[in-house]
């Protein structure tokens, strides 16, 4: 199972700034992931170091949840995600079950 990690949005898109890693992956993980992201290294300021430190644990969790699904070939995606002060939530997601 593959987990890939980008800002979302046209930030993805226009600069294909997309990174990806095995999973399931733990917060560690997550962070190095994230912290891999070109985007984040060009818009200081963009996420708070609060932010940071919690968007890793939501990936970790979503890796877990998605490591857990009984279906040998699907796609699961959460997006947009919105990182605030106190915490995170998944906005829409899109699950695709393939036979």
């Amino acid at each position: 199972m593959v987990m890939g990690c980008g800002m979302g949005g046209g930030m993805t898109e226009i600069i294909d700034d997309e990174v990806f890693a095995r999973a399931p992956i733990d917060a560690d993980g997550a962070e190095d992931l994230l912290r891999r992201l070109r985007t984040l290294h060009r818009l200081p300021g963009f996420l708070t170091s609060d932010q940071i430190r919690r968007a890793p644990d939501f990936a970790a969790g979503f890796s877990a949840l998605a490591a857990t699904a009984p279906w040998p070939v699907f796609t699961l995606e959460v997006n947009p995600r919105k990182v605030g002060e106190n915490s995170v939530a998944a906005v829409d997601g899109l699950l695709i079950i393939e036979r």
